[in-house]
């Protein structure tokens, strides 16, 4: 059974991550996803891009992100490790 909320993502191309957040809840709902769920070490950089809105989102170093998804409704990103 899939949870009310949830985070889910992998490795896509060119060394890139996809990112899918799921609102399954009757209301909006702040949802995380942690680097580490990625296998990635929580250090790491991601410069991220919503897909569904087609906007560069800029960096994010918390590792992970937190993003607002309205009821019944996904948020799509492609995360992309900065390499230094």
């Amino acid at each position: 059974m899939i949870a009310p909320v949830c985070a889910a993502g992998g490795e896509s191309s060119g060394g890139r991550f996809v990112l899918l957040l799921l609102n399954r809840l009757n209301t909006t709902a702040s949802i995380t996803a942690r680097w580490e769920h990625l296998g990635l070490d929580a250090a790491t950089t991601m410069d991220v891009r919503d897909v569904m809105q087609r906007s560069d989102l800029g960096l994010a170093t918390a590792g992970g992100i937190t993003r607002s998804v309205e009821a019944h409704d996904v948020a799509v990103f492609t995360l992309t490790p900065q390499r230094y």
